[in-house]
């Protein structure tokens, strides 16, 4: 499977490779991994916390999805039905009138890591120190008990493994999506015409032959005593250790993950586009300070990259802000992907090869379906990387 085929609308599961018939007065709703971050409360009560693709902006997502999950507990909702069976299970079990073995659960929740979301809240000890506390919480501190299970799209690695072994830890199971049919399936939820939704936990269990790494159930569980005394010092004692000993735990990324949601880039983009004061100095200071790559169009065979005209500006290298934006950049011009290979640069590599040339960049994003593009000219180009060795 392409890298840009995980992100294409899928086909509904099959079964033996034969689509599944679904009888009248039932619907069968299959819920895969959220590509952008998000917190969906499920028909079947299932809340799905999902991170999304890497972005470049880990802190403020992992705010926002913490934060609308909180909000979605807090919800009344109905029990979810979680059909409880250890075995491989067809669609078609589901249908009335199976009575399949149930449990009943107050809002479980599916943590969804999609593609490079573990690395990037991985790389700060407090990312994972506060994703990690809150799954402790849930599990241990919610009333009632807020079963969890975590999906991690990547495959097993220095980063995942890691967290895996943490997560399950805590006494939360990790597993992968299923993507048998070439989707990332978490959930399916059959709603069956006498009122229920009977919901399947989608996907295997994560590849891992190594025991759980119990570090941070004990960090949590000693904050909890302190807290409970009322003694601050202390817990702010025992929360730095936890990061510290969280940072030892998670291998650092060999290289800049690549960025397929460059949020943070784009804002400052869409508001260079609204005129809106201090932005362009904000685009300036975001290329000169920025760690994740830039993406580019190559000539396959010669890795050429075309230069185009922007307007007043003149000559200019298009770049764009992440992986997806360059996917729908050439969709639009009708470029076939075996057109162009995709060239990785950082920010001030960019910059400089402008200025070697005497040329502008232009950055591409989108607002909704339109490109929009921040061009630098190349006398700016010039005094940026002037100041910067």
């Amino acid at each position: 499977m392409s890298f840009f085929d995980r992100f294409r609308k899928k086909k509904p599961p099959t079964e033996d490779s034969e689509q599944t018939t679904v009888p009248r007065g039932h619907r069968v709703v299959v819920h895969a991994a959220p590509v952008e971050p998000s917190v969906q409360s499920t028909t079947g009560n299932v809340v799905i916390a999902g991170f999304g693709v890497a972005g470049d902006d880990p802190e403020r997502e992992l705010t926002y999805v913490l934060g609308a999950l909180d909000a979605a507990l807090r919800e009344p909702a109905g029990p979810a039905l979680v059909v409880h069976v250890n075995r491989e299970l067809r669609i078609s079990e589901l249908f009335a009138p199976a009575d399949p073995e149930v449990v009943q659960f107050h809002a479980p929740v599916h943590w969804v890591f999609h593609q490079g979301s573990v690395a990037a809240m991985t790389a700060d000890s407090r990312r994972l120190q506060a994703l990690l506390r809150t799954m402790h919480r849930l599990r241990t501190t919610a009333n009632p008990p807020i079963s969890q299970a975590v999906y991690i799209v990547d495959p097993p690695g220095p980063q995942t493994l890691p967290f895996a072994r943490l997560v399950r830890g805590v006494g939360i199971p990790v597993k992968q999506p299923d993507d048998r049919d070439g989707g990332l399936v978490v959930l399916i939820e059959v709603e069956r015409p006498e009122g229920i939704v009977l919901c399947v936990h989608a996907g295997r269990d994560y590849p891992d032959d190594a025991p759980f790494d119990p570090y941070a159930h004990t960090c949590n569980e000693a904050r909890d005593r302190a807290e409970a005394a009322g003694d601050a010092a202390l817990v702010e004692h025992l929360a730095a250790e936890e990061r510290a000993g969280l940072a030892g735990r998670i291998a650092a990324p060999e290289a800049a993950p690549a960025v397929l949601r460059a949020h943070r880039l784009g804002r400052i983009i869409l508001a260079l586009e609204r005129d809106e004061p201090g932005a362009l100095e904000a685009l300036c200071a975001e290329l000169l300070a920025r760690a994740a790559p830039l993406y580019m169009m190559r000539e396959p065979d010669t890795g050429a990259i075309e230069v185009r005209v922007y307007g007043d500006a003149g000559r200019a290298l298009p770049a764009f802000t992440d992986l997806l934006c360059l996917e729908r950049a050439s969709r639009d011009m009708g470029l076939p992907r075996d057109a162009f290979e995709i060239g990785v640069i950082h920010p001030y590599q960019l910059l400089a090869m402008a200025a070697d040339g005497g040329l502008g960049v232009a950055i591409c994003t989108y607002r909704d379906d339109t490109p929009v593009y921040a061009v630098l000219s190349g006398e700016r180009v010039q005094a940026m990387t002037a100041v910067v060795p």
